[in-house]
């Protein structure tokens, strides 16, 4: 889980400065870098003014108030998430869990109890084995 936030993190810095740099590059070059060849840049564009004699046409105009708000933007994604690191856990002994202590995701220490085995199925074998070196 932590990945995947690094990783928005990253990419949103990534944004950023290629937003800035292309900021910097058009005010410093006139030309837009989404518009390499300068067609729809003011810069190159050509001045077209009216025929003599005849006044400018009228263009129309739909204009908004302006107002404060918040923007959202959704983006759904698909792919896999990957642990870190990945580790095998082992019980030094076989048997039944009676208590599970942690919970999938949860950070553990060495040497932390993980769980706890049923006691009546060891108690047994160890007096099966017991019985056995009797024999």
């Amino acid at each position: 889980m932590a990945r995947f936030g690094t990783i928005r993190i990253i990419a949103a810095v990534l944004l950023g400065l290629i937003a800035v740099g292309a900021a910097a590059l058009t005010l410093l070059t006139g030309k837009s870098p989404l518009d390499p060849l300068g067609i729809t840049s003011r810069a190159s564009a050509p001045k077209v003014e009216p025929p003599q004699g005849t006044k400018p046409r009228a263009i129309a105009v739909r204009t908004a108030p302006v107002r404060r708000g918040t923007l959202e933007r959704r983006i759904n994604l698909t792919g896999d998430v990957e642990a870190e690191f990945a580790v095998q856990v082992f019980s030094k002994v076989a048997g039944v869990l009676e208590e599970l202590s942690v919970q999938t995701g949860d950070r553990v220490t060495a040497g932390q109890s993980l769980g706890r085995i049923e006691w009546r199925e060891l108690a047994a074998r160890v007096d099966q084995a017991a019985a056995l070196v009797k024999r």
